[in-house]
C-alpha cells in the first residue's frame, strides 16, 4: 500500500532511508559476488595445478613440416663440407601444459656431394666457421623453405646462437673427444686418424637445430 506523506520533508526522509538500504544490499551483493568469483579462481588453479601434476605437458606435433628452415653453410678451413639440419620449431599454445611442435630435416651440400664424410687435408689448424641464412622467393617478398634444389634468394642472419660442439671419435669403443660451448679451433679433437661424428647446437627465436657432419682424417 502506497504510504501518505504528511510533510515533504517526511517524503525525503524516506527517500534517503530506501537509497541507503537499496546502497546497503548493492554493496552486499558486490562482495558476494567477488567471493564468487574469487572462488571459482581458486578451483580452477587447483584443477590446473592437479592436471600438471598427473598428466604434465601435452606435445601436439604438426603433420607438416616446419616450413622457414634456415640454410646453414658449414665449413671447414673455409671449405665447405656437406651436412645434415634437423629443425625443431616449438611455441607455446597455452603456457606450461600445451605446446605446438613442427619439424624440419635437409642435407645441404658441401665440396664433395658424393660422400657425408668430409676428408680433413693434413693441416697444423682446423677451424670450424657457421653461416645462417633464411630463404626468400625471388621477389625477396615472402619467406619460404630452405631446399636444396630450390633457386632463391639467400638473407644472412645475425641471430642465430651456436650453444653447444659436440665431437665423437667412431669406433669399437667410440671415444668422446669434447662436449662443451662451441668453439672454432677443433684442432686438438680430431688429431688422431679414424672418422670423426660432429654435432653443434643452434637456436634462434622459437626453433633449435642440430647440424650434423662427420669429419674423416687419415
Amino acid at each position: 500500500m502506497k504510504k501518505f506523506y504528511y510533510s515533504k520533508e517526511e517524503m525525503i526522509k524516506d527517500a534517503k532511508v530506501d537509497s541507503e538500504k537499496v546502497l546497503v544490499d548493492y554493496n552486499s551483493t558486490v562482495k558476494e559476488s567477488k567471493k564468487s568469483k574469487k572462488k571459482v579462481v581458486f578451483i580452477i588453479l587447483i584443477g590446473i595445478i592437479l592436471f600438471k601434476v598427473i598428466i604434465g605437458t601435452i606435445e601436439f606435433n604438426s603433420p607438416f613440416e616446419y616450413s622457414k628452415n634456415r640454410l646453414y653453410k658449414v665449413t671447414v678451413n673455409k671449405t665447405p663440407i656437406t651436412v645434415q639440419v634437423i629443425d625443431h620449431y616449438r611455441t607455446v599454445v597455452v603456457p606450461f601444459f600445451l605446446y605446438f611442435n613442427a619439424y624440419h630435416k635437409d642435407t645441404f651440400l658441401g665440396v664433395d656431394s658424393d660422400s657425408i664424410y668430409y676428408l680433413v687435408p693434413e693441416d697444423k689448424k682446423y677451424v670450424l666457421t657457421i653461416e645462417s641464412y633464411s630463404c626468400y622467393s625471388k621477389n625477396k617478398e615472402r619467406q619460404i623453405e630452405c631446399q636444396v634444389e630450390d633457386n632463391f634468394y639467400e638473407r644472412k642472419n645475425h641471430d642465430t646462437v651456436y650453444t653447444n660442439l659436440y665431437i665423437r671419435k667412431n669406433g669399437k669403443p667410440e671415444k668422446e673427444m669434447y662436449d662443451g660451448k662451441f668453439i672454432k679451433n677443433i684442432t686438438p679433437y680430431i688429431n688422431e686418424k679414424g672418422v670423426y661424428y660432429v654435432r653443434v647446437d643452434a637456436e634462434y627465436e622459437n626453433v633449435s637445430s642440430k647440424l650434423e657432419f662427420f669429419l674423416k682424417q687419415k
